[in-house]
C-alpha cells in the first residue's frame, strides 16, 4: 500500500518565522539587544529558505531512500511511502507530522547556524535527530518473533 501526504512550503516557512521570532525575543531579553529583525527569519529570506529547504528534502530522501519518496509540487513537497497494509489515518498523520517536524527543525538549525547562534543550533540539531529517529521508527518494517526468549 502506498500513502501520500503533502507539506506546503509556505506554511513551513511561516512556522519557522514564528519560531525564530520567539527565539529572537528570548535572545534579546537575555542579552539586552534590540536587534530582533536581524536575528529572526523574515519574509525577505523566502528565496534562500526555499533553496535550503529543497536541499534538506534531498538529504531526507537520501537518508530514507528505500522507504520515502518525494516530488516537488507547485506549493510544496509531496511525500509517498510504501507501507505493508497500513491504512490507518493516525499513522499517516504521525508520519506527516514527523516529516514536517524534521524539516522545520532542519531549517531552524540552518538558520541559527547562519546566525552563529551555537546554543539554538545545537538544540535544533538534537530535535532534528529526534524527529529523524521517529520517522525511522514509523517507516521501517517491524519484525515480530513468534517466540519469546528468556
Amino acid at each position: 500500500m502506498k500513502i501520500e501526504f503533502e507539506i506546503p512550503t509556505r506554511s513551513l516557512f511561516d512556522e519557522c518565522i514564528h519560531q525564530s521570532m520567539i527565539d529572537a525575543q528570548s535572545i534579546v531579553t537575555e542579552s539586552g539587544q534590540s536587534m530582533v529583525g536581524e536575528i529572526a527569519l523574515s519574509e525577505k529570506n523566502d528565496t534562500i529558505f526555499n533553496i535550503e529547504l529543497a536541499s534538506q528534502v534531498g538529504l531526507l530522501y537520501t537518508a530514507f531512500a528505500d522507504y520515502l519518496h518525494f516530488r516537488e509540487t507547485g506549493d510544496g513537497f509531496a511525500f509517498s511511502v510504501a507501507t505493508p497494509d497500513i491504512d490507518n489515518p493516525s499513522y499517516v498523520k504521525a508520519l506527516a507530522i514527523g516529516v514536517k517536524d524534521y524539516l522545520k527543525f532542519s531549517m531552524l538549525h540552518w538558520w541559527n547556524l547562519s546566525r552563529n547562534n551555537i546554543a539554538l543550533m545545537t538544540a535544533y540539531n538534537a530535535r532534528q535527530e529526534e524527529a529523524r529517529s521517529n520517522i525511522l521508527h514509523l517507516i521501517t518494517p517491524k519484525v515480530e518473533r513468534p517466540y519469546k526468549y528468556w
